[in-house]
């Protein structure tokens, strides 16, 4: 193998190994089964989880309004990704039974009793708005201080 050709070879592997790692990257926290019951249940915050697949095309569709929708609530809830391409991520969907219900979608966690709630999932992609009325627009609301989880939901 000619250096050149060698060069290109491992800048590609490179590449490939950056995207795989950097999945997460600007929509959220990657989040595992190792890492959940940590990072989202035993948080205060409000947690919005989006399961998804790097190799599926709903997915892929979804990711840049999945990245605008992190960027401009990044101060009201927490927010996580879920790569079930990841042995890890798999097991952590397989237990919260996010894979009868399809990818991509994006639950939300009440840190007191573990209930996940469905807060978006289809394979049409919303736009930006549509996420936001979807989550934001009277299904799930931050519930008072003291009650006994962070998330009621709305009439």
């Amino acid at each position: 193998m000619t250096r050149f050709a060698s060069s290109a070879a491992s800048l590609l592997a490179l590449l490939a190994l950056c995207a795989t790692l950097g999945v997460a990257h600007g929509s959220g926290e990657p989040i595992s089964k190792s890492t959940f019951a940590r990072r989202v249940l035993g948080n205060k915050d409000l947690w919005l989880v989006e399961y998804m697949s790097p190799r599926c095309g709903t997915c892929q569709e979804m990711a840049p309004v999945w990245k605008q929708f992190v960027s401009a609530n990044i101060h009201k809830v927490k927010f996580g990704q879920v790569n079930i391409d990841d042995d890890d991520g798999m097991a952590l969907a397989q237990e919260q039974g996010v894979l009868d219900e399809g990818i991509p979608s994006i639950w939300a966690y009440d840190r007191s009793t573990g209930e996940a709630t469905k807060v978006w999932g289809s394979y049409d992609v919303p736009t930006l708005q549509e996420l936001e009325d979807s989550v934001f627009g009277g299904f799930l609301k931050a519930a008072p201080k003291g009650a006994g989880g962070f998330l009621a939901k709305t009439a």
